[in-house]
């Protein structure tokens, strides 16, 4: 009896801690998106999010200096991933893996839908390498 006290005390407060790391993050988004084929569209969502006083809003190519650093950041640095799902977006490998490191970090995804995007249907990783166009960045290097 008086272990499961101690374990519910300990997930509560992994989950406070947890919590409070996520609302001391210095920025409140990061707008993934595919750079060619929605990079004006995120350039107007910051626009419109800014204008409605959420600010501290990530868009990698404000950042452009270190590339390499760009997943941590999603993990350490963001309050909400925000992805806008075009029909290129999971093709590029810079985008699956600030998914994938929102995911594994437990920071907050929203996808937003184009009329452009359509869902894969993945069964395996093999699927999954098949959609990506990893001749600017491999995964494998972030350890992803």
């Amino acid at each position: 009896c008086i272990i499961a006290v101690v374990v519910a005390g300990c997930c509560g407060a992994t989950a406070a801690l947890h919590s409070l790391s996520l609302q001391r993050r210095p920025y409140n988004k990061f707008l993934c998106h595919h750079k060619a084929h929605a990079g004006a569209q995120a350039r107007l969502i910051k626009i419109l999010l800014h204008a409605r006083g959420i600010e501290r809003i990530f868009i990698d190519s404000d950042h452009l200096s270190d590339l390499d650093t760009l997943f941590d950041v999603v993990k350490f640095r963001v309050r909400h991933l925000v992805v806008y799902l075009t029909s290129h977006t999971l093709s590029r490998p810079w985008c699956v893996g600030e998914i994938f490191s929102a995911f594994v970090s437990g920071v907050d995804v929203l996808a937003v839908h184009t009329l452009s995007f359509v869902s894969p249907a993945i069964s395996g990783v093999a699927e999954v390498q098949a959609l990506l166009d990893e001749r600017n960045c491999q995964l494998s290097e972030y350890k992803i």
